[in-house]
């Protein structure tokens, strides 16, 4: 069994892409499919079942309309006796005489029941037979003439005890040994509040049936009345004479009504296999419906399968293609679909790729030409800073203070340019406010004097790691451009600050460099930025990413922000 896996695992994995799509379409519609059947078809017969119900209620409960009918007119008949209103209270005293007996017979020959029924019996309220009336003596199966002589006669008296109104019995005839209807209406005076006795008029099924035969239609059909007292008689029988728990077990539809005023019920069964030729024709369309469905969606995905198929054979053959080294080529003929897009995103990454190739060449080249100059500038540098320090001893001994302080800064700016420093990216932030003192020191020589430099940066952003000689070329910005044409007081401020994971650094002055109101972006306006910012801005997104880099804005003074990383430990230089 294992072996036969495995022969279809490496089938599965050495198969193309179309044929497991086919595979996979086929293997879900077909299960969809016959999935579909086997609900649409046990919905279809439950369907069909509540239907046949439904129907069957509406049947039993018009048999029960019309039987309640027809014993309401028996009790029409019999409720004759209250015209005789002495004879009803002397039944109540128990004080009859052969008067009174002969008085309640003719009563109960008075009525039209007689024609019709085989016995009618009148008792008072201890159950003691007052008068009774037998069909002639002519009939088969003659009835006894107290029903208290019978076998079983408690529990009609129980029931009779215990019910309220009139009430319809089903009880047992010995003789012809079958179950006869039995109907008792309860006598009572004080408007209804005593009751004096009741009369019994037992008859035959026959006009029952007669009811039940209207409704009949199909063979085999089995219909019975049950009564409250549990017993029950067919109106209709077809087949085997069986028990109604076997009527009504297996598939057969079972249906009753919901139960008379009088105290009975009609049920009947409706045999299953009337409606199993229905049941065969609708599974057969179902089968046949469901082979069109699944040749039609085969035939829908093998077309669906070439055409994506095409598509990603096209894709790996140029992905292929760009493996071996060809960056200019692109995928072409893309659909408007996912397989198009994936092509339309794998040929703008391709472009991206070539951007960043070309961009980096031209970084790398640029950072070569910059070591090139970097290189020319330390030429012989010993012998510059040797001079300066020659230069600031001879303005000592000749008590000029200011030529030595600055021939020692000149050199301190020269030593950090160049000396120790041509291949360290970064340094900390003391170090690079140590660098602008001295260069500001340098220019209000110079410029007598005039430029104000306000430093506000905590002692816990000192060892901050920057990028080496990015913030001063924007005090230099400051001061060649802000300061040029600048009347009065002229100052710099120099700021830091930390927001979650950036760190700032800004430069302000309150200079002419930009015209009120103006915010330029070096990545919009490039064309009127210095090289130096230029430079700084090239330098930080190299190091750092896009994200990061200046900004410069104007409103009461000029600020150009650098916006840094917070953690930059790990670009530190060994």
């Amino acid at each position: 069994m294992s072996a036969v896996l495995n022969k279809i695992k490496n089938k599965l994995n050495i198969m193309s892409m179309r044929w497991r799509i086919l595979l996979l379409g086929t293997l879900i519609v077909v299960g969809m499919i016959i999935s579909q059947i086997f609900y649409f078809f046990f919905v279809t017969v439950r369907y069909f079942e509540q239907e046949i119900d439904q129907e069957n209620k509406s049947i039993a409960e018009n048999i029960q309309y019309e039987i309640d009918t027809y014993i309401s007119q028996i009790i029409g008949e019999l409720t004759n006796i209250y015209d005789r209103a002495d004879l009803l209270e002397r039944i109540k005293n128990d004080e009859l005489d052969y008067k009174d007996r002969n008085a309640a017979h003719e009563i109960i020959l008075s009525t039209s029941l007689t024609s019709d029924n085989a016995a009618i019996y009148i008792y008072n309220n201890k159950d003691q037979l007052v008068s009774g009336y037998r069909k002639n003596s002519s009939y088969k199966y003659p009835f006894s003439s107290d029903i208290y002589d019978e076998s079983g006669s408690q529990t009609t008296k129980q029931i009779i005890q215990e019910s309220s109104g009139s009430v319809l019995l089903l009880s047992y005839n010995d003789d012809k040994k079958e179950n006869y209807i039995r109907i008792v209406l309860k006598l009572y005076q004080d408007g209804g509040k005593e009751r004096i006795g009741y009369i019994v008029c037992d008859m035959n099924k026959s006009d029952f049936t007669k009811i039940a035969e209207r409704y009949e239609f199909k063979d085999q059909q089995s219909m019975w009345i049950e009564s409250s007292d549990g017993i029950f008689t067919y109106l209709i029988q077809n087949g085997e004479n069986m028990s109604v728990e076997k009527e009504t077990s297996g598939k057969d539809y079972y249906t009753e009504s919901s139960g008379s005023e009088y105290g009975y019920k009609i049920a009947f069964v409706y045999p299953a296999f009337y409606m199993e030729p229905q049941f065969q024709t609708l599974l057969v369309n179902l089968i046949f419906m469901s082979i069109f469905i699944i040749v039609l969606w085969g035939s829908i995905i093998i077309i669906s399968s070439k055409k994506m198929t095409n598509q990603l054979s096209g894709m790996i053959s140029s992905l292929k293609e760009i493996e071996k080294g060809n960056m200019n080529v692109r995928i072409k003929n893309i659909w408007d679909n996912e397989f198009g897009r994936i092509g339309k995103h794998i040929n703008r990454m391709m472009d991206q790729i070539q951007k960043h190739i070309y961009e980096e060449y031209q970084l790398k080249m640029s950072l070569n030409e910059a070591k090139y100059y970097a290189l020319q500038a330390q030429i012989n540098p010993h012998f510059l800073f040797n001079t300066l320090g020659t230069m600031a001893g001879i303005a000592e001994v000749q008590d000029c203070g200011l030529v030595k302080n600055m021939c020692e800064a000149l050199s301190d700016i020269f030593r950090y340019n160049i000396m120790g420093n041509i291949d360290k990216q970064f340094v900390r932030l003391e170090e690079e406010i140590s660098h602008i003192k001295n260069y500001m020191y340098i220019v209000n020589i110079r410029r007598g004097g005039d430029i104000q430099l306000d430093i506000h940066v905590e002692e816990k952003y000192l060892d901050q790691q920057i990028p080496k000689l990015s913030l001063q070329p924007l005090v230099e910005n400051s001061v060649e451009h802000g300061m040029k044409n600048k009347r009065g007081e002229k100052f710099i401020s120099i700021s830091a600050w930390q927001e979650e994971n950036c760190f700032y650094l800004e430069t302000a002055d309150n200079g002419t460099g930009f015209e009120e109101g103006a915010v330029l972006e070096y990545k919009k306006e490039e064309k009127h930025l210095s090289i130096g910012l230029k430079n700084i801005e090239d330098r930080i997104r190299y190091l750092y990413g896009q994200e990061y880099g200046l900004e410069i804005s104007r409103t009461d003074m000029t600020r150009v922000l650098l916006k840094l990383p917070v953690s930059v430990e790990e670009r530190k230089n060994i």
